[in-house]
């Protein structure tokens, strides 16, 4: 019986064989990262647009049918309710 040679190693600053599900995955997740990032610069600047209103209409509690809007005066937070209509 012949004997087996040992797998050759990979050379080092060589490349890994493409796998093409991992390849996939990882464009689904910046996919998904660069979706999340974008609603969160939309965030930021409604939650400013809010505030900016707020203070020029100098009001720190807003509450009407069910839309509770209240900043927070320690961190200039804003809480932001909108009560699901019943059905």
């Amino acid at each position: 019986m012949a004997k087996k040679s040992p797998k050759q190693q990979r050379l080092p600053g060589t490349q890994d064989a493409r796998i093409a599900e991992l390849e996939d995955l990882a464009g689904q997740y910046v996919e998904a990262r660069d979706e999340r990032l974008e609603t969160l610069r939309r965030e930021v600047d409604l939650k400013n647009q809010i505030l900016g209103k707020m203070h020029g209409l100098k009001k720190v509690r807003y509450e009407y049918q069910g839309t509770t809007i209240e900043i927070v005066p320690e961190a200039e937070k804003l809480k932001v309710k909108v009560a699901k209509p019943e059905e």
